[in-house]
């Protein structure tokens, strides 16, 4: 008859417990980064997604050519973002939550409202670009304050870094800008 296993396999095993700001049970391994608690990166993958949504949206009430190309890029590159959580989100075990629509329905509906009380004035559009931007970064330095694996590490600061520079592109722009005639 086999004896009983020791306990001492039992406090190298991973332990859960539930991340804030996360909305999955997470296991630390033991380094303490989070093997299972993908709730961060779709949370991001949802705003992610809502942001490029709205980007494209924009460019309906966008009349400088500048400002349509730049549009564009910015949507061109979110919805490259959110396919990027979306497949570390599968490629780690999780479910990708893409549904952005109440959320960029609300956003393209403010947009609309600030434009027509502007009379469409791009500058409008880009303090409301640039306030989306502020927003995106916030929740990534909060998923950087938590510990993720290093992939999820490294997508994240790639993540955050592009939105630092877009968002630094607009505030210039807006501090500078002169509709095209």
């Amino acid at each position: 008859m086999s004896s009983p296993s020791t306990n001492s396999d039992a406090t190298t095993a991973p332990k859960p417990e539930l991340d804030a700001g996360c909305d999955v049970l997470t296991f630390r391994d033991e380094t303490g980064c989070a093997i299972t608690g993908l709730g961060q990166f779709n949370v991001l993958l949802r705003a992610v997604a809502a942001s490029g949504h709205t980007l494209a949206k924009s460019l309906e009430h966008v009349q400088d050519p500048y400002l349509y190309a730049l549009f564009g890029r910015l949507a061109g590159r979110r919805r490259q973002q959110a396919s990027e959580l979306a497949r570390y989100v599968v490629e780690h075990g999780g479910q990708p939550e893409i549904d952005h629509a109440l959320l960029a329905e609300l956003n393209c509906i403010w947009l609309q409202l600030r434009t027509a009380l502007f009379l469409g004035q791009s500058s409008v559009i880009l303090d409301q670009v640039r306030e989306n931007e502020r927003q995106l970064m916030q929740l990534y330095d909060q998923a950087l304050g938590t510990p993720h694996r290093p992939a999820g590490r490294q997508l994240l600061a790639e993540h955050r870094r592009a939105l630092e520079l877009s968002g630094a592109l607009i505030s210039d722009l807006r501090a500078t800008y002169r509709p095209a005639i």
